[in-house]
């Protein structure tokens, strides 16, 4: 927690360069992690004024998918569920357009958090069938870490957590890499690695965009 303020600090409130970006959208995912809300709320300041809809690491080198999905993650340090849900289900969207599966999967379960959390009549339902979805994408594409986080199921106060494991709500983003390690499915790198991109075209014009977006000139 001290870490993620202490970098707060230190990074620059204006985008200087192609990196303040990404280095952003990681933050987020730690805020949500660590469920500091104090943090998130910060972060979100710096966010407000960002219009690109990709995180976009360089020129293309490669891509965190949409905005949505960090915003979305701030919403969750916040407990700002009905924020989370349409945050995160307009990440799903334009991660699906652009092909990105890997962040569909990841956005999917943080969805099922924040309808888990929300508990509207058909959350739980919805948070279930994202679950599958999940752990089906992360078992296909060779993400251990995900295909542990998708085992989890809500229990019955709305929280989820692996049968025994002794975890409770605050815990549902945790994972100390005990639960089914050792059973992960390996996959060839370059097929891991052709999933963290969208297609090739799609790619290209989505950098373009990016960089007119951010061209000094604007």
């Amino acid at each position: 927690m001290k870490s993620l303020r202490r970098s707060l600090v230190l990074l620059p409130k204006e985008p200087p360069n192609l990196t303040w970006l990404p280095a952003i959208a990681g933050m987020c995912e730690a805020a949500a992690y660590l469920q500091a809300g104090d943090e998130a709320a910060m972060l979100r300041e710096r966010l407000a004024h960002i219009s690109t809809r990709y995180v976009v690491i360089g020129y293309g080198i490669a891509m965190f998918g949409s905005i949505n999905r960090p915003l979305g993650q701030l919403a969750l340090a916040e407990e700002r569920w009905t924020d989370a849900v349409s945050l995160l289900e307009s990440a799903i969207e334009e991660n699906v357009l652009i092909e990105l599966e890997p962040y569909v999967a990841h956005s999917r379960r943080e969805l099922s958090m924040a309808l888990l959390r929300r508990d509207a009549p058909g959350d739980r339902r919805h948070a279930r069938r994202l679950l599958e979805q999940a752990h089906a994408a992360a078992e296909r594409l060779g993400m251990a870490w995900l295909l542990r986080q998708a085992r989890q199921w809500p229990d019955e106060r709305g929280y989820s957590h692996p049968p025994n494991s002794g975890l409770h709500g605050h815990d549902l983003y945790r994972d100390d890499g005990a639960h089914g390690a050792e059973n992960a499915p390996t996959r060839d790198l370059r097929e891991i690695c052709a999933n963290l991109l969208p297609h090739p075209r799609t790619c290209s014009r989505i950098c373009v965009v990016h960089h007119v977006e951010n061209s000094p000139s604007r």
